[in-house]
């Protein structure tokens, strides 16, 4: 009798909320209070976030938002229409708990429970509890049917159906002698809030065009609906300690957070652009990710709760949405941690057994004023501004010497400035901890520690099986790099033909075409080289670098007169540099007068503008004395470097420069002094050994000492020269090697 009254109260209410358009959506136990012997339908939330939408002519197709055990099949689809015969459904569930003790489907997962209600009938009530009338296990059934045609056409013919029924069974009074209030946790003041807010940032989900993948999963940084913005990059760290565990799991593909960071920047500064209306779908098709894992922060008073939820992408349906997890405010490294358990078990749930496994295995994330400085940075390195990056990654780890993913990336942006001493005193200090770091974070430490060092095959070796763990990401580029600098072109390709770089971590990423263009270069695919140096170029259509690539693909295709044309602009325009390495690439490919022409073009450009051969600007001093020097003036060249070189006497490229034009001038005794001096030069410099051993074989080329050229840069190569073999097939300074077999077989690519 009691079921019957709470029940038939529960319908009247629904039946007022339907005729005034209000339809709930989730009808459950926990939004059924009993107030002074009355049932009382709370929680509203949902069907106000459907409202708000819809007031504002946003769509909710493909949307499913409730609660999985209580949900009807129409909801669970996402239906736009879904109308109150779907609250009936969810009535008739909990009716059918209240009698029996359990819902009427239940499982692991929500998939496993949604997928029960779809081919299995509603079990029979009078099995599990005799002494329910017919005619009441009858209403309950038809408030169950699969069709929303079935079911009750309003909540007031199901009210009337339970009071028929009582007649038979004889109604009782509601036994709660004191008002009872089943709450969730912060539901007083700000539950309601809360599922509108989590609901908001979900429902307008379309149906994206990009291909998802079903097995990689993002983490969306968790928006704060706090109220207070010194709590934003609690957001960040919730979204970083949840992929971090995921990766250390190793049982989907996970975006790291170094990729998710960089897209949900871009997805925010498209969202208020008003080039996105849907920022987790944006997120999902800017990584590739089915599976996204998204979440809000909420404060009551000292506490700080997290709500977080995991849909599939490719139709918006919610798979997941795990009970909150909260603590104090001051102890918001533990409550992101407990978050993450909370994540991790919901997807070993989804998912697979083994993401269980890891749940509690992790240490305690960083402090958050530590956390607040390595975001910070983190924006910067995602935009690659490595500088301005660098201070905000030192103060993280200053706050906090334990947040090993801060050195790691100060390491990494020093390296990238070319402070390669300092980036690997700071690899160094991490050498201890190596052992305890999460395993995508123990290959980039040593995949860095490599490149630094210059063990090119160590760093090739720890980016393979991180692009492995990390498909789509920063792994997999610093993977074709890696095996770029191994003369290793069709793995380089191989790797980078996967990522798409108009799109996530590449999108803005020059380097990206660099890497492919010297590639297909090193294995004479001309063509193609020329196809995506005309997409660089579009894409980046300021770059010299990307025209110096249409150049040289150009020569190498035989097409000096359209490598001329581009050319058009004159030296003013261009600068010498690009000027002398366009000469330099048709010098290489056989087109000697065209080059010499250009050469011609550096000389007269620099003799009008400095008559009296003393421009300020050592660097157009430099391409003047190469140009005189290709062009068989040796002795005019002799002097620009000799007085580059009193300037600065120390200066390597000056010195290396002067030894080639003295070997050509037939001085091979200055020749070898200033290969001596640069030798020198390399032994004060250890970081730079490895670029000033390739100089000194320029200058045993321009000796004629084959033998010994090829040997130095053999030696350079085992150093780990972080140049590229595509500058030592085209540098002029090496044309006497061209046709020398030991060095044709140095440069044959390996892979």
């Amino acid at each position: 009798g009691d079921a019957v009254q709470i029940a038939r109260e529960v319908a009247d209410a629904l039946d007022y909320a339907h005729r005034q358009d209000v339809v709930h959506r989730d009808i459950k136990p926990e939004n059924i209070l009993l107030q002074e012997h009355h049932a009382v339908v709370a929680d509203f939330g949902i069907a106000r976030a459907v409202s708000v939408a819809a007031s504002e002519e946003l769509t909710q197709t493909g949307f499913a938002v409730g609660t999985p055990t209580y949900m009807s099949l129409e909801q669970a689809a996402g239906e736009r229409n879904v109308d109150g015969r779907s609250d009936i459904y969810s009535l008739g569930c909990v009716l059918y708990e209240m009698l029996g003790g359990d819902p009427p489907f239940t499982g692991s997962t929500p998939g496993a429970i949604l997928a029960r209600k779809t081919v299995e009938q509603v079990p029979s009530l009078r099995v599990v509890r005799e002494t329910v009338p017919e005619s009441l296990e009858q209403a309950v059934l038809k408030s169950l049917a699969k069709a929303p045609a079935d079911r009750f056409a309003t909540a007031a013919d199901l009210a009337q159906a339970l009071t028929a029924a009582s007649a038979t069974s004889g109604p009782g009074p509601v036994t709660a002698a004191a008002p009872e209030k089943r709450w969730r946790t912060f539901a007083a003041v700000g539950g309601v809030v809360a599922v509108i807010a989590v609901v908001m940032g979900m429902l307008l989900w379309p149906r994206s065009s990009v291909a998802l993948d079903p097995t990689r999963v993002v983490v969306a940084v968790f928006a704060n609906q706090t109220g207070d913005p010194t709590l934003d990059r609690v957001g960040y760290l919730a979204g970083d300690w949840i992929s971090q565990g995921l990766l250390e799991a190793q049982v989907m593909e996970v975006v790291p957070w170094v990729s998710a960071h960089q897209a949900s920047v871009w997805v925010q500064a498209e969202l208020e652009a008003g080039r996105v209306r849907n920022p987790l779908e944006a997120l999902a098709a800017e990584t590739g990710a089915n599976v996204v894992i998204s979440g809000a922060i909420y404060r009551e008073r000292e506490s700080i709760s997290f709500h977080i939820q995991i849909n599939d992408a490719s139709d918006g349906k919610l798979l997941a949405a795990p009970d909150p997890v909260a603590g104090p405010v001051d102890s918001v490294s533990a409550v992101v941690a407990r978050a993450r358990e909370r994540a991790m078990g919901s997807m070993a749930v989804l998912f697979d057994e083994r993401f269980g496994f890891w749940v509690g295995a992790a240490q305690q994330p960083p402090s958050p004023a530590a956390y607040q400085e390595f975001s910070a940075g983190m924006e910067r390195y995602n935009a690659y501004e490595y500088s301005e990056a660098i201070p905000y990654f030192r103060r993280a780890t200053e706050l906090d010497s334990t947040f090993v993913q801060a050195t790691i990336l100060l390491a990494i942006s020093r390296s990238n400035m070319g402070q390669l001493a300092r980036a690997d005193s700071l690899l160094r200090g991490l050498e201890p901890r190596r052992d305890r770091m999460n395993t995508f974070d123990r290959l980039w430490f040593d995949g860095t520690r490599a490149w630094v060092g210059g063990d090119l095959e160590m760093q090739l070796a720890s980016m393979r099986p991180a692009a492995e763990m990390a498909p789509g990401s920063k792994a997999v580029y610093n993977w074709g790099y890696a095996a770029n600098r191994t003369n290793r072109p069709e793995e380089a390709i191989e790797a980078l033909s996967t990522l798409d770089p108009e799109r996530g971590p590449m999108r803005g990423w020059r380097s990206y075409f660099h890497e492919l263009i010297w590639a297909h270069h090193a294995l004479g695919e001309h063509e193609r080289e020329l196809d995506l140096a005309n997409r660089a170029r579009q894409l980046y259509p300021n770059s010299t670098s990307f025209l110096l690539y249409q150049i040289r693909a150009l020569a190498a295709l035989g097409r000096p007169d359209e490598v001329l044309r581009l050319l058009s602009p004159g030296v003013d325009v261009l600068g010498p540099n690009v000027v002398g390495q366009a000469g330099a690439a048709l010098f290489r490919h056989g087109h000697r007068e065209e080059a010499f022409a250009l050469f011609e073009r550096i000389i007269a450009w620099y003799e009008a503008q400095a008559p009296d051969g003393r421009d300020s600007n050592r660097f157009n001093r430099g391409m003047y004395g190469e140009a005189l020097n290709l062009t068989g003036r040796h002795e005019q060249a002799l002097e620009v470097f000799r007085q580059l070189v009193r300037e600065r006497p120390s200066g390597p490229l000056a010195l290396t420069k002067l030894g080639v034009a003295a070997a050509w001038a037939g001085d091979r005794e200055e020749a070898l002094a200033m290969d001596a001096r640069v030798a020198a030069a390399a032994m004060d410099r250890p970081f730079l050994s490895r670029v000033l051993t390739s100089w000194r074989a320029e200058i045993a080329a321009a000796l004629g000492d084959r033998t010994r050229a090829v040997r130095l840069l053999e030696e350079a190569y085992d150093q780990g020269h972080l140049g590229f073999f595509i500058d030592w097939h085209v540098a002029p300074e090496l044309q006497s090697l061209w046709d020398f077999p030991p060095y044709q077989e140095f440069m044959r690519p390996k892979g």
